[in-house]
């Protein structure tokens, strides 16, 4: 459990004067804990200063959509963030790592950054073995992005915790969200072996590359 504190989400320009020179800023959605007391209202500012450090010193020559810059952000921010992003490729929840749907919550008492998933879209089940990230398919905007060697922890973290991870509750919390047989006998069987393969996709492409 979290000590309560501020969720933001990005505030971005329309789509229709949205370009490579904008930039987006953040809103805190929580109101009532912010305006809870002037200590509240006081940690909202850093907050959001933390949030535009982010955002506004990314890599330009990097996919804007994609890219946080972490040199500002403590350790663990670092291992979230890298982590979110790798299962967000991995499970083809292309449309969460658009930035306009993105949230994330900061710790009060160290400043972490924790990415909230909440709209993803996932296309994994309409996929399965098809993975298409680094092929010649170019359906997703992502599919040339192209992940550096500080990834490499977060993937063999990642591959141990989906080794450990709980099938069975997570099977039965699916099929108690009236997820398909179908799907149900795939995830059981295959899961955790296409996760992985996927996640091994996304460590060769970075041994190609640097």
């Amino acid at each position: 459990n979290k000590k309560e504190g501020p969720i933001l989400e990005a505030k971005t320009p329309p789509p229709s004067i949205w370009d490579k020179k904008s930039i987006d800023l953040a809103r805190i959605i929580n109101d009532k804990w912010l305006l809870k007391n002037k200590y509240n209202l006081q940690y909202g500012y850093k907050a959001l200063e933390i949030y535009s450090k982010m955002r506004i010193f990314h890599d330009k020559e990097n996919n804007a959509l994609l890219d946080l810059n972490l040199e500002y952000l403590n350790t663990e921010s670092q291992h979230q963030l890298r982590q979110f992003l790798l299962l967000n490729l991995a499970l083809e929840n292309w449309h969460s790592l658009d930035v306009g749907n993105r949230k994330f919550y900061i710790d009060p008492l160290d400043d972490t950054v924790y990415p909230i998933y909440y709209d993803g879209g996932s296309k994994f089940l309409d996929n399965k073995l098809d993975y298409y990230l680094y092929s010649d398919d170019k359906n997703n905007p992502y599919a040339g992005y192209m992940l550096d060697e500080s990834y490499l922890e977060d993937i063999y973290i990642l591959q141990k915790q989906i080794n450990n991870l709980d099938m069975g509750s997570l099977i039965l919390n699916l099929k108690n969200r009236g997820l398909a047989k179908e799907n149900l006998l795939f995830l059981e069987s295959r899961f955790k072996e296409v996760i992985t393969e996927r996640l091994i996709a996304l460590e060769k492409n970075i041994f190609r590359n640097y």
